[in-house]
């Protein structure tokens, strides 16, 4: 009897998954809506009694309170700047106001922030949210991030009591 040649096939191949490339984000809204100029020229023009600092959230977040706390926080960082002193020098100032920001502070120990850090947020939320621009991103269904961009406005006399505070430092160390 002959032999049947046997019959070598080759083995199923594996299919390979090509990795789904991840969808963009896409601006779905932005409000409000035109555009306000200074979104797009990143400065609100200042008044005789009030400075303002557009700060913006910077990337993208996925919780819209996360965008507003970031572009919040720029703008306090751009009248830190704008007041000519470095951030750690600030904090001394606003360390020194004691008086008014105590009963806005915490005990470190409970909410587990320092409190320099407490001082400088009750500080800072002192000043006001004037506007904010939100864009709003949508990935895949449900998938969303947000963008924000805020104008701050801070009464001259804050600028002028830390020009004032500056002055006395520096006569002090003199």
């Amino acid at each position: 009897t002959a032999c049947a040649p046997a019959i070598v096939t080759a083995p199923e191949p594996v299919p390979v998954k090509v990795p789904e490339v991840p969808k963009k984000f896409v601006l779905i809204s932005s409000k409000p809506e035109p555009t306000p100029g200074w979104v797009d020229n990143g400065t609100y023009e200042n008044t005789e009694k009030f400075l303002y600092f557009v700060g913006t959230s910077g990337e993208k977040h996925a919780e819209e309170r996360d965008a507003l706390e970031k572009a919040r926080i720029n703008a306090s960082n751009k009248f830190v700047v704008y007041c000519g002193v470095d951030a750690k020098v600030f904090d001394k100032y606003v360390e020194s106001l004691d008086d008014v920001l105590s009963s806005e502070v915490q005990d470190e120990k409970i909410s587990g922030t320092s409190s320099s850090t407490q001082q400088s947020e009750a500080y800072f939320s002192r000043l006001k949210l004037l506007k904010r621009f939100i864009e709003k991103f949508e990935r895949n269904p449900g998938d969303y991030a947000y963008k924000i961009q805020v104008v701050m406005k801070v009464p001259r006399e804050e600028y002028e009591k830390v020009q004032k505070w500056k002055r006395q430092l520096a006569a002090k160390k003199q």
